[in-house]
């Protein structure tokens, strides 16, 4: 997602009556020679960001509609083509609904960055489209809105309690877009005219516009702001709130970090490691004791960059609605809905994980959720669902209260369980009924949770054969030469599979070979454990 704004920004394809592509090189347009925006729209059109209304005329007076500047807002987040063809498949069903079959072929690609990075939601798409807005001309108040929010700048913006301006119409900025303006009037992206007026009911010209993004454009690079879009990253992360930090005299910053869901981690931020603060760039100053942090880190664990939310928010409540992707929640008499990404940490019942721990069916009861100071939901507890289990080998029992129990998933993770002593869960040992201290480290376990607590555990000792087992995920690799496989599971971890053994099918029943598996393939894998490997019995192509 992040590289340099210009390679990352490429040629837009959109095609429309006043958006005409033309090829990145030197531009000059007619209409444009001794204008005061000639600059900017020379530059930003020989780089392909902007195009003219025809292959020698910009039109600069022309005024822009709703739609073209949202899409001149989308070339500032830095979203790469790749993604944004990613991205625009993804939207492509829901944006075919929304938008106009007129517009639909020429906005949809930048249209769908627009919705995936915040710059307008599908609600008030929905809305513009509904009233007719989305063809009509745009006023400098409402596009200040959408400028700032494709900027990432909307954290500041909320956060704002004072903006005061000195444009002698500030009055007449609606309240609710104050802010935004304010934002851009103090970073020089908006200036007034010779009489110092905003004019915010005013319509805005194409020729303002590229001024606008070009500057735009400028402050995020100087800034190091990108659109960090969570579906759209891979790279492993660690969150928590600082409960120490210091940095030495080279610079190196040591920070430690606690969870609710996940305990206490240490964490080394490199001298010159990027930190952000409401998404801009900040310093290690800004890194105090009670504000919750992400950190990005590479394939070695090393910190790449750190971004603060500000102080968590708890919430406690029940559950109304949810899926992988947002919770409904009543708390405190007040109904909320919180989205839920990649970012987000996950518990269910005892698992810690992302959002593919979420079963929309298992009829979660109780939620704490942990908000940051940006809205962004940190943490999730799910609990009084239906009955779950997993299966994996004890590592330890540590007794107490709770007494703790350790075991290593077969998802090769680690899952902690308390139990309390005085309301046992059944167990039973090898088909029999049994007690806690008569398991020992090593045995296989499966587990059963309801409500967050558990209810059942059946063990199976070393010396017993391991129980058939299931696996789902994604293919990465198929060797036909050691009939193995490289699986990825859907908490992202990889599985080792011995297949020398398995029949492999389609769902349809036909048999296939090992060679007709393709890596991106989602399959259903049945065998056993032995050791790291699993070798299976049976392979399904979903």
């Amino acid at each position: 997602m992040k590289g340099k704004r210009i390679a990352a920004l490429g040629l837009t394809v959109a095609l429309t009556l006043s958006l005409l592509v033309l090829p990145a090189a030197a531009v000059s347009f007619t209409d444009m020679r001794g204008h005061w925006a000639q600059e900017d729209v020379e530059y930003l059109a020989g780089l392909g960001i902007i195009n003219g209304t025809s292959a020698t005329t910009f039109s600069p007076a022309r005024q822009m509609t709703a739609c073209e500047a949202l899409l001149f807002c989308s070339r500032t987040t830095g979203v790469s083509a790749g993604d944004k063809a990613r991205i625009a498949a993804s939207w492509a069903e829901e944006l075919g609904q929304i938008l106009p079959q007129s517009v639909y072929g020429w906005a949809a690609e930048e249209m769908a960055v627009c919705l995936e990075a915040g710059i307008i939601s599908t609600q008030e798409l929905e809305a513009m489209c509904t009233s007719g807005a989305l063809l009509k001309a745009i006023t400098r108040e409402n596009l200040s809105m959408y400028l700032v929010r494709a900027m990432q700048l909307e954290p500041v913006a909320k956060n704002l309690t004072s903006y005061s301006m000195s444009y002698t119409d500030a009055d007449a900025i609606a309240e609710v877009l104050k802010p935004y303006a304010y934002l851009l009037s103090t970073y020089g992206i908006i200036q007034g005219n010779s009489q110092n007026q905003f004019m915010p009911k005013g319509y805005l010209t194409r020729a303002e516009m590229a001024t606008m993004l070009r500057r735009a454009i400028d402050f995020t690079d100087a800034q190091g702001i990108y659109a960090e879009l969570p579906a759209y990253t891979t790279y492993p992360w660690v969150g928590g709130t600082i409960s120490s930090v210091s940095t030495d005299s080279s610079g190196t910053t040591v920070m430690v970090l606690s969870s609710n869901l996940s305990g206490v981690s240490t964490q080394t931020l490199p001298a010159g490691t990027p930190i952000y603060e409401n998404n801009m760039r900040t310093t290690t100053a800004a890194l105090r004791t009670g504000q919750y942090v992400r950190v990005n880190l590479d394939g070695a664990g090393r910190a790449q960059s750190a971004r603060l939310g500000g102080t968590l928010t708890a919430l406690t409540g029940t559950v109304s609605t949810i899926d992988q992707g947002s919770i409904s929640l009543v708390a405190d008499g007040t109904s909320r809905r919180l989205d839920i990404d990649r970012f987000t940490k996950v518990q269910v019942d005892q698992k810690v994980g992302g959002q593919e721990l979420i079963d929309p069916a298992a009829g979660y009861t109780q939620v704490q959720c942990w908000v940051d100071g940006m809205g962004h939901l940190a943490e999730l507890k799910l609990s009084g669902g239906t009955a779950t289990t997993a299966q994996g080998v004890l590592q330890s029992i540590t007794y107490g209260t709770p007494t703790i129990l350790v075991v290593q998933t077969d998802q090769g993770q680690t899952a902690v369980y308390q139990l309390d002593l005085a309301t046992m869960p059944t167990i039973r040992r090898d088909g029999v009924e049994s007690t806690l201290d008569k398991l020992s480290n090593g045995d296989r376990l499966t587990i059963t949770t309801r409500g967050g607590q558990v209810s059942q555990i059946q063990a199976f000792s070393q010396n017993t054969p391991n129980r058939d087992t299931q696996l789902s995920g994604t293919l990465l690799v198929a060797d036909s030469r050691t009939n193995t496989m490289a699986l990825q599971l859907p908490d992202g971890s990889v599985v080792t599979a011995d297949v020398s053994a398995a029949s492999i099918m389609t769902s349809g029943g036909a048999t296939v070979g090992l060679n007709d598996l393709l890596p991106g393939n989602r399959l259903q894998l049945y065998g056993q454990y032995s050791g790291a490997q699993f070798a299976a019995t049976l392979v399904i192509k979903l």
